[in-house]
C-alpha cells in the first residue's frame, strides 16, 4: 500500500491516494505564506487505522518544506498536533 497525496490548487485541498484510489482530502485556505487547514476528510469505506494520521503528517512534512505557517482550524490537525508537539514550529 503506497500512499501519496497531491496538492490541488485549483480547489485548494491535498488529495491523498493509496495506490491509484483517491481515499481522503484536506481542504486549506492559503495567503501569503499562511496556511490554514480547515477540513481533513476520509473515505468512510476505505477507512483504516490511522491513514487520517499518516496523511496529516504527510502534509505537514510538506508545509514545514515550503517554509509555511500553519494554522490548524481542522479540529483533526488541531488534535493530531498536540499528539505530535515535534510539529509545533509550524504554527
Amino acid at each position: 500500500m503506497a500512499l501519496t497525496f497531491v496538492d490541488d490548487t485549483e480547489h485548494s485541498r491535498f488529495d491523498l491516494f493509496r495506490d491509484d484510489d483517491r481515499v481522503g482530502l484536506i481542504d486549506y485556505r492559503l495567503r501569503d505564506s499562511v496556511i490554514h487547514l480547515t477540513h481533513t476528510f476520509i473515505d468512510p469505506e476505505k477507512r483504516e487505522r490511522g491513514l487520517a494520521a499518516s496523511f496529516v503528517q504527510l502534509v505537514l512534512d510538506d508545509i514545514r518544506s515550503r517554509g509555511l505557517t500553519l494554522v490548524p482550524d481542522c479540529p483533526f490537525v488541531a488534535h493530531w498536533l498536540t499528539e505530535h508537539p515535534e510539529y509545533n514550529n509550524l504554527l
